[in-house]
Formats: C-alpha cells, sequence, structure tokens
C-alpha cells in the first residue's frame, strides 16, 4: 500500500477514534449530570417523606396537646397547619411533579387516605374539647384506633420511602456503572489513538518516509558530485518512496547516458576543431543576423579579428565591406548574405577580404547553409587567402609579357631575368645535364645580383639539383646549405632556400631551371 493511502486511512481511523472519544466525553457528561440530578432527586424524596411524616406528627403532637391542655394556640396551629401550611399536601404535589412511578405514589395516597380519617376523628375529639367532654377527647386521640391509624399512615409512608431509595439507589448505581463504562471506553480509545500516532509517526514518518528520503538525499548527493558507479537500492513495496528510487534510478541511468552522448560530442567536437585548426582555409559560421558563431584560427589569423569581436557585429561590416577596388560594397548585393536568405550555396572566386588593420587579400570563397530541423539557421563561409596565386599568376604573365619579343639565348635570359626579379631572388638560371653520366650541368643562362654573368658548370653529386634531375620539383625553404653540405656553391654563393623545377626536351630528358 502506498505511503499516502496508509497515511490517509491512519488518519480516518485517528478522526474517528477522537470523534468515539468526543462522543464518550459528552456522555459521561451527560450521565456525570444524570447521576447528580439522580441524587438531588433521592435526597429530595427522602426529605419528602420525611416532610410527610412530619406534617403528621405535628398534627397530632397538636390535637393530643390541645385536648390535653384546651389551649386554644394548638387549635389553630391544628388548623393552619391543615388549611395554611399544607405540608401533606404540598409534598404530595411535589411528588406528582417528580414524576413518581404510580406503584409508589399508591403509598403516600393511602397514607393520605389514613391521615384524612385521622383528622375526622381529630375533629370528633375538638368537638368533645368543646363540650367539656375530656374524657371523650382523649379516649379518640390516645386509643387505640387513633394508634392503628396513626401506624398506618408511618407505615405507608415508611414502605414509600424505601421503595424509592431503592429505586433511586439503582438508578444512581446503573448511571455511575455507565460512567464506569465510558470512563473506561474513553481511555481505551485514547490509548488505541496513541498507539496509531505512534505507529504513523514511527512506522510511516520514519521508517517509510525519512529513512528512505535520507537514504535518496545521500544518492542524490554522490550523483550530484559525479559518483555515476554508486548503486541505488529499490526497496520492492509499492509506495511513493519505491518510486522516487526507480526514478532516481531512471535519472542515474539517464546521466550516464548523457555524460556518454557528452563524451562522444566532446571527442566529435575536439576531432572536429582540430580538422579546423589545422586546415589551411579560413572558416567561421554565422546566424541568420550575419554575426559569427564560431571561428577557426586560420581565419582568425588571415583576418585578425577574434570571435568575441566577430559576435558583436555583421561580419560583412568587418571583413567584406568594400570591393577591391575600394568601392563600398552592400550587403544586399553579397553573396553570404543571400546564402543567409535563400539558402543558395554560393562559390566566388575574385573578391577580397579585409583584416582588422585595413588591408585586404584576394579570396576565393564558399557560403553554404546550416539548416536546423528543417529551418535555415545560418551559413558557414570557407576562404582560402590565394594571394600566392595571385602572384604566380602575375609573375608568368610578366615573363610571357617580357619574353615575347625573344628568340634563342635571349629567349632564356629573357626568361631567367623575369623569373629573378618577379619572384624577387638573387640568383636564377637554366641548365642543361651533359656527359654520359648525368653528373655534370651546364648553365644555359644565368641572372646574379641584379644582371646576366657568364656561364659556368658545376658537378650534380650533393646538390638539391640531383634530385631535380630525378624528374621531380626539389623546393628548400629554409636552411638549405644545412640539407646539402657537400655542395660548395651554395656557400660561395649564400643561398639560404632553393628551388628547382625540371624542364624536359621533346626526347623527355630532364634539364634543369634553378
Amino acid at each position: 500500500m502506498s505511503i499516502f493511502s496508509t497515511f490517509r486511512n491512519i488518519f480516518i481511523a485517528i478522526v474517528a477514534l477522537f470523534s468515539l472519544v468526543s462522543f464518550s466525553v459528552y456522555k459521561m457528561n451527560v450521565l456525570e449530570k444524570s447521576y447528580r440530578r439522580a441524587l438531588s432527586q433521592q435526597k429530595e424524596l427522602r426529605e419528602l417523606g420525611a416532610q410527610l411524616a412530619h406534617g403528621s406528627d405535628y398534627l397530632t403532637d397538636e390535637i393530643r396537646r390541645y385536648v390535653q391542655f384546651g389551649e386554644k394556640v394548638h387549635y389553630d396551629n391544628f388548623w393552619e397547619e391543615v388549611r395554611v401550611t399544607r405540608t401533606r399536601d404540598k409534598a404530595v404535589e411535589r411528588l406528582k411533579e417528580l414524576k413518581v412511578l404510580p406503584n409508589e405514589l399508591v403509598y403516600i395516597e393511602k397514607a393520605k387516605e389514613y391521615s384524612d380519617n385521622l383528622i375526622k376523628t381529630e375533629e370528633r375529639a375538638m368537638a368533645a374539647v368543646e363540650r367539656k367532654d375530656f374524657d371523650e377527647s382523649r379516649r379518640l386521640v390516645f386509643g387505640k384506633y387513633y394508634d392503628d391509624q396513626k401506624k398506618l399512615i408511618m407505615g405507608n409512608i415508611k414502605k414509600f420511602q424505601d421503595i424509592v431509595n431503592s429505586r433511586a439507589q439503582a438508578l444512581t448505581n446503573h448511571v455511575q456503572k455507565q460512567i464506569s463504562f465510558f470512563m473506561m471506553l474513553t481511555n481505551l480509545l485514547l490509548l488505541i489513538s496513541g498507539t496509531l500516532v505512534l505507529f504513523l509517526v514511527y512506522g510511516i514518518g520514519i521508517r517509510r518516509l525519512l529513512n528512505p528520503l535520507k537514504y535518496l538525499t545521500t544518492i542524490m548527493r554522490k550523483l550530484v558530485v559525479g559518483d555515476l558507479d554508486t548503486e541505488i537500492h529499490v526497496s520492492n513495496k509499492k509506495d511513493e518512496m519505491s518510486e522516487m528510487g526507480q526514478a532516481l534510478q531512471v535519472f542515474k541511468e539517464n546521466l550516464v547516458e548523457k555524460n556518454i552522448a557528452e563524451l562522444k560530442l566532446a571527442e566529435a567536437n575536439k576531432s572536429r576543431n582540430l580538422i579546423l585548426e589545422s586546415v589551411g582555409e579560413g572558416i567561421y559560421g554565422l546566424d541568420l543576423n550575419g554575426k559569427a558563431t564560431f571561428i577557426n584560427p586560420m581565419a582568425e589569423k588571415l583576418t585578425g579579428y577574434s570571435l568575441e569581436e566577430m559576435k558583436d557585429s555583421p561580419v560583412h561590416s568587418l571583413t567584406h565591406h568594400s570591393k577591391p577596388n575600394g568601392e563600398g560594397y552592400s550587403p544586399d548585393d553579397c553573396p553570404i548574405f543571400k546564402t543567409l536568405e535563400s539558402g543558395e550555396v554560393c562559390s566566388i572566386t575574385d573578391e577580397v577580404f579585409w583584416r582588422k588593420d585595413g588591408s585586404s587579400f584576394p579570396v576565393d570563397y564558399t557560403s553554404t547553409p546550416i539548416y536546423e530541423k528543417g529551418m535555415l539557421a545560418g551559413a558557414v563561409v570557407v576562404f582560402k587567402d590565394i594571394s600566392e596565386r595571385k602572384h604566380v599568376d602575375e609573375v608568368m604573365r610578366q615573363i610571357v609579357v617580357g619574353t615575347s619579343a625573344a628568340i634563342g639565348d635571349e629567349f632564356l635570359k629573357s626568361i631567367v631575368k623575369h623569373l629573378a626579379i618577379s619572384l624577387r631572388v638573387k640568383y636564377s638560371f637554366i641548365g642543361e645535364v651533359v656527359g654520359d653520366k648525368l653528373e655534370i650541368i651546364k648553365t644555359l643562362a644565368v641572372w646574379a645580383n641584379g644582371e646576366l654573368v657568364e656561364n659556368f658548370e658545376y658537378s650534380l653529386l650533393g646538390t638539391p639539383c640531383e634530385n631535380v634531375i630525378d624528374k621531380k620539383p626539389c623546393y628548400v625553404p629554409n636552411n638549405v646549405q644545412e640539407i646539402f653540405p657537400n655542395d660548395q656553391l651554395l656557400v660561395e654563393m649564400g643561398v639560404e632556400s632553393y628551388l628547382g623545377i625540371p624542364l624536359f626536351d621533346n626526347k623527355k630528358n630532364a634539364e634543369d631551371c634553378w
């Protein structure tokens, strides 16, 4: 059973028990009042019985004194009791008001009847006194008949008192038993309620709620600090704590999967970053507003801008704001912005990008759209600095223009001259391989230190030109003397870098251009 259901059932039981306790306490209060009322009624009934007996005795005393002494005061007292005070009549009326049972009231009525009969006898005695017949009056009130009637009166009153007292005592005993029963019931209900409260606090609150919650809190703290190897023990009980444990287990599994996914993503990002850092092209990403979302090191190097700088403003306003001739370049005409608007791939080969220092460089670039969930989300731009290629094209153009009018040896001399000038180098020559063993180079045209010089010969052995004769170019940008220490000509001429390209005759024999 779930904790909520158990708690609800126990709560309902406790409410029911306390309701019964309240009813029991209420019942005890009612019975206590009934008990006190019964005691009061018992006392009053005894007093009323005594009042009847006293009234009868009072009349007897007064009539006997009157017949003995003939004093008028006793006569008046007698009739005042009978007609005014009416002690006996009032007692009977009060008994009827108290709803005395008929079988009890009959004794009072008999006593009243005998008392009334005595009054007739007493009236005859009074008449005898008036006649001065004191012997007759005394015989009437002191005789056997009078005493018998008096005994009947007192006997009925005594029976009434005994019956009423017995009934009242039985009633008080019954009420007292009921009070004791409800007192015991109240104590029992309070004991059961207390037991349920203790069970609720310990069995539910501590064992099934606080202890599991403390355990799950400890597990959560371990998970928060990255301890994903900790085991989660889930109870077989079908309650909320078990469900929380199962949810925590699912959370842990999801967290493990997330960490694995993040690790894979980190590895993928690392590979991507390595690629982005290694490629020779500049690469940057754009959002739909034309602001950079990422930029690789080559792009930073070529443009001079960092990612933080390119995130704050549209990249077009930083690197693509003008055309090669300095004329302003509107974003509406920019192919990159067309990609952001239409999703078209654009490739351009004759534009320039502008550096942070205000200089420009020629580029080839391609802008490709980026889609996310089928929606255009931005673009990625890949560009390449083509300054070297432009320079080579210009060199070739100058060579072609410079040598177009020359023939024979003049043509070769014109080539080495324009190569040296265009490439800004000290030495340039064209040579051919001679000898049967192809070990000697004989120059055909030589440019050195800004002028044409005499041709010469040198051995191929141990020189970079030896590689060129193998029909492949040889390029050494730095430290060429250290790489070819046996080439004394490199030392004599002070050469630091070397570029050799094989030339072929119509028989595909290699010659050297240096």
